[in-house]
């Protein structure tokens, strides 16, 4: 899941929104968008096609698999534990490391309030 929201992240970049111009847009608040891109809350059918009209992308588009993202066909092919490996592109990654480190500083947070 957490792809389809790296993809909406990407998308959202490119198309030149920020969080706060596209939550607006389609009527939810900054905060509530932040969560749903971070996969903390869901997107609900009626937001995605709210999501896809604003930033002019079919659903499609967002929601497939990223094309970047794709297993080597050693992978496929051979199974032994020690040549598995994907190839992921660097900003993916360190879009996945942030959210990682965004996570958990909400966790702790969480925690610290309890």
């Amino acid at each position: 899941m957490i792809l389809i929201q790296i993809k909406l992240i990407s998308v959202r970049k490119t198309k030149g929104y920020t969080q706060e111009k596209l939550a607006k847009q389609i009527g939810v608040e900054q905060t509530t968008l932040s969560r749903k891109e971070k996969g903390l809350s869901p997107i609900s059918d009626d937001e995605w096609r709210r999501i896809s009209s604003v930033l002019e992308v079919p659903i499609e588009d967002i929601k497939e698999d990223i094309d970047n993202l794709k297993f080597q066909d050693s992978v496929l092919q051979n199974q032994s534990d020690d040549s598995q490996y994907i190839t992921i592109p660097k900003n993916v990654f360190e879009e996945l490391l942030k959210s990682k480190d965004q996570q958990i500083s909400l966790l702790k947070n969480m925690l610290e309030k309890n």
